[in-house]
């Protein structure tokens, strides 16, 4: 998704979110940037030359130039942003995605976790002395091997999208 399919899917939704306030920035700062841009050509006015006539400026029209170029500084910046915050999500334009997917891997990485204590619970209701005892039936291992599994699989996947999640969250917070 580019900057412009993410600004077309906002501007086509009447919700509140923060991802819309992103878009809807863009288009303030896209309105502020015409309106200079448009102010600026007020101060454009001939001048003749031994070649013919040509546009210049009038020098009041300095003023608006800094304008000029902080609004297209800002609207540089959001557009960076926009991108950025696609970048993070994959192309989607909203968080969603990756909150789903943090989910879906705590799920597994929660599954994992209560299939070790539901063996540990067995193996303590068919015999063992202690949990120290259970962890140590071949139920148990299994259980605790394939956890491990689990864990080298999916915690780095789970770490990598909370750290997208955040990153994305701070670009949100800006606006």
């Amino acid at each position: 998704m580019r900057p412009e399919e993410f600004i077309q899917y906002w501007s086509e939704r009447n919700i509140s979110t923060s991802e819309s306030r992103l878009a809807a920035r863009y288009l303030k700062a896209i309105e502020e940037l015409k309106a200079i841009q448009s102010e600026l050509f007020g101060y454009i006015k001939p001048q003749k030359t031994s070649k013919g006539l040509i546009a210049v400026f009038a020098p009041e029209a300095e003023q608006l130039m800094s304008h000029f170029e902080a609004a297209e500084k800002n609207l540089a910046s959001i557009t960076g942003n926009i991108e950025a915050f696609l970048a993070l999500t994959n192309g989607k334009p909203t968080l969603d995605g990756l909150v789903k997917e943090k989910h879906r891997l705590a799920k597994i990485l929660d599954n994992a976790k209560n299939a070790v204590e539901a063996a540990t619970l067995r193996s303590v209701r068919r015999g063992a002395k202690s949990k120290l005892d259970a962890e140590l039936t071949k139920e148990v291992q299994n259980e605790l091997a394939k956890q491990d599994r689990i864990t080298d699989e999916y915690g780095p996947k789970l770490k990598d999208i909370e750290n997208k999640i955040v990153k994305a969250r701070e670009i949100l917070a800006t606006y």
